[in-house]
């Protein structure tokens, strides 16, 4: 009876050995899950770094047409690239609100003001009877607001270092942009 009692007992603590560790495995798995999955998202954000750093400067490009009486054609042209850009941006901040959830709000914001620049590229485009020359000169210091949040944010190496004011204004600004209608 004692040799059975003293072998269930280290049948035991054999069980409980086993299980301590596997639950201590299992914990060291999945930080080292979450550490991968939060760089990737890094990453990521990363591939728009190079969009952010074109939106830092477009008020210089619009400012540009506008000295050298660019065509409408060529306003068009700036205006798809500027759009491509813009949706690039927001699918991935957009994506970013809902694998991150620390800071959903700050990343739904620049997803949302990026859409807005978007559709506001979209439609100097494709509307009819937008008069795209008197467009980007009235939306001129709208662009220059825009720029500069974005180089402030273009700063920012890691998504989640930047500051939720910087969403809230980059999405109010992007809300004054305004088409002109012949």
């Amino acid at each position: 009876m004692k040799r059975l009692c003293a072998l269930a007992i280290g049948a035991l603590v054999l069980v409980a050995l086993f299980t301590t560790y596997s639950w201590h495995k299992a914990e060291e798995d999945l930080k080292l899950s979450r550490t991968v999955r939060e760089e990737s998202w890094g990453r990521v954000y990363l591939t728009v770094a190079e969009d952010i750093f074109e939106f830092g400067y477009m008020d210089r490009a619009f400012e540009d047409l506008l000295e050298k009486n660019a065509s409408e054609d060529e306003i068009v042209e700036y205006a798809g690239a500027y759009y491509l850009m813009a949706r690039h941006v927001e699918r991935v901040f957009i994506f970013l609100s809902y694998e991150l959830y620390e800071g959903y709000f700050k990343y739904y914001k620049i997803g949302r003001a990026f859409g807005n620049l978007e559709r506001f590229f979209i439609d100097i485009r494709s509307k009819r009877g937008v008069n795209r020359t008197e467009t980007i000169r009235t939306n001129i210091e709208t662009f220059r607001e825009i720029s500069r949040i974005a180089r402030k944010i273009g700063k920012y190496g890691d998504p989640r270092d930047i500051p939720e004011e910087l969403a809230d204004e980059l999405l109010n600004t992007t809300k004054n942009l305004k088409l002109v209608y012949e």
